[in-house]
């Protein structure tokens, strides 16, 4: 069961790690609509300043244009497929290095990780506390 918080405020450090998108190709329309949507996001809730948009790259891959109002944050070592092979291999993110980043370089209480084609609501950081002032810890999307 769930611990309430007290009434005092929350506080969130919101990691995306973006990828190298071919102009033109859905990543790259898809994540500037998440920076932006971010933004708003943070914007829209009333104690916006305790939101931190979090900006990780991956090591090597080519230096893009920070997104107003994200820190970026130094870049990522590792990827899956120096851990394992795959048919197709991909330079993807470990999960763990993007979150062990983001808590070394961070104050706030609650750690957030999306990836960089997810769109936010305006409401999403008055949403995520309200979950966190109920007491919960960790949340997932449902299946």
């Amino acid at each position: 069961m769930p611990r309430p918080l007290t009434a005092s405020p929350v506080s969130f450090a919101h990691a995306v790690n973006p990828y190298p998108a071919p102009a033109g190709s859905e990543g790259a329309v898809a994540q500037p609509v998440t920076f932006e949507t971010m933004r708003l996001a943070r914007d829209a809730w009333p104690d916006a300043e305790r939101v931190r948009l979090v900006y990780i790259e991956r090591a090597g891959d080519p230096p893009e244009a920070l997104p107003e109002g994200f820190v970026r944050l130094p870049p990522l070592l590792r990827s899956v497929s120096e851990r394992r092979a795959f048919r197709v291999p991909r330079p993807l993110p470990i999960l763990k290095d993007i979150l062990d980043a983001l808590f070394a370089a961070s104050d706030e209480e609650f750690l957030i990780y999306s990836n960089a084609d997810i769109s936010l609501q305006p409401h999403f950081y008055a949403t995520a506390a309200s979950i966190a002032r109920e007491g919960f810890d960790a949340i997932r999307p449902a299946d």
